[in-house]
């Protein structure tokens, strides 16, 4: 019998490339994923399914002990060498159906197996089901084990309150487990999975729900961290951060799973089936959530936290593992500051417009003008109207440095 090591199964991987997917939004395929809505459609009509009864699974992965790189302790912990508590990660399965209104005890996958003290720890956790695996890979075992214990159990219980037959549809991932495992242990159960070319566009849980999971997650970790120093207000915030164990991580989760709202989980099925979600122009309130870390963040007294801003958050949220390549915190932190930085120098050139409409007819033209306001009284004064007044139209950044640069 062959047993392979941890370094001989790594070696093998890189030859073969048995690497996990990432995907890029440009090698998605299109025509699939204008298709299958489509078909999702006519499957559940054919077999009579209500919005309760449709249940989507997908996995998340998260550095459940990092930092920004702004504070001191991210900036120790790169010089150190050897394993790096900001690199250990978590996987986490989340579930719910279409509602929204029910989301089944999450699976939390850490790479200590047998821990006893991660043991004694989950007994106080019930919104959680806890396992062990070295790769933090979900495997058959795992995902069966987790769909009998939690997903059957719970699902009848919440279909007996809605007076529902128990006929449930289940659409997984690819990359999660068969489908005949699942098939064959409870036939009510009926398995598909997405196409794995139409995940960046099709994808709905890695759209919302973990998104608003790790800002939920890493505003309790500022949280946890500003409680246990009013506590102990001798403690720094470097002895305070070692002392936060996967055992507090627990119990994070299972209060940033609870705050995940209903119109989010409903909203994540407007590309799959637009027809049930009850608020389609509901929208993440991205920014929003970041400020609030920021402000948690801020309550932290030394070690870089009172300078965190808004790029900071974004860039640590952004830096968690991603099956879709994609930088989205730091596009909507990006998009929202660029357009704040455009309101203010378009209230600024139209004080200066008006300023110098006014002096026009008094000055002399052998007098230099401000090429700001040269380049505004040219291309912009044509738009004056018979009243005189000028609409004005903002200009880019690029423009105004530039017309600063050649004064």
């Amino acid at each position: 019998m062959f047993i392979a090591s941890n370094r001989w199964l790594d070696r093998f991987q890189k030859c073969c490339g048995l690497y996990e997917k990432e995907w890029l939004a440009e090698e998605a395929d299109c025509e699939a994923a204008a298709e299958y809505p489509e078909y999702l459609k006519k499957l559940m009509e054919g077999n009579g399914h209500l919005p309760e009864e449709v249940f989507k699974a997908d996995e998340t992965v998260l550095f459940w002990k990092h930092m920004p790189t702004c504070t001191s302790i991210a900036k120790d912990e790169k010089k150190t060498r050897g394993f790096k508590p900001g690199k250990d990660k978590l996987k986490i399965l989340l579930c719910s159906n279409v509602s929204g209104d029910f989301l089944i005890k999450s699976m939390l996958l850490h790479r200590f197996q047998n821990s006893c003290p991660l043991k004694r720890e989950c007994q106080k956790h019930f919104s959680v089901y806890m396992k062990g695996n070295h790769k933090i890979w979900i495997t058959e075992k795992h995902f069966l084990d987790w769909f009998l214990k939690c997903f059957i159990s719970e699902v009848k219980q919440y279909l007996n309150q809605k007076n529902l037959q128990f006929k449930v549809l289940q659409i997984l991932n690819t990359t999660l487990t068969d489908k005949s495992v699942i098939v064959n242990a409870n036939p009510c159960v009926k398995v598909i999975s997405i196409p794995p070319s139409t995940n960046p566009l099709l994808q709905l849980m890695h759209l919302r729900v973990p998104k608003m999971f790790m800002m939920y997650y890493t505003r309790s970790i500022f949280d946890y961290l500003a409680d246990f120093m009013k506590e102990t207000p001798e403690i720094m915030v470097k002895v305070a951060w070692q002392n936060f164990s996967i055992c507090n991580t627990l119990t994070i989760v299972e209060e940033s799973v609870r705050e995940i709202k209903q119109s989010t989980l409903n909203g994540g099925w407007q590309k799959l089936w637009n027809e049930v979600v009850t608020n389609s122009r509901s929208f993440l309130p991205v920014v929003e959530e970041i400020e609030n870390v920021v402000a948690f963040a801020k309550c932290l007294s030394g070690g870089g936290f009172e300078d965190i801003k808004l790029n900071d958050i974004a860039e640590l949220l952004d830096s968690h593992p991603q099956q879709i390549v994609e930088k989205y915190f730091r596009d909507v932190i990006t998009a929202k500051v660029d357009k704040r930085g455009q309101q203010r120098l378009t209230s600024r050139t139209r004080r200066m417009l008006k300023h110098s409409l006014c002096k026009s007819n008094c000055r002399d033209d052998s007098e230099e003008r401000d090429p700001l306001v040269e380049y505004l009284l040219t291309f912009r004064g044509k738009e004056a109207g018979p009243s005189g007044r000028v609409s004005f139209k903002p200009i880019s950044h690029k423009q105004a440095e530039r017309l600063h640069t050649d004064s």
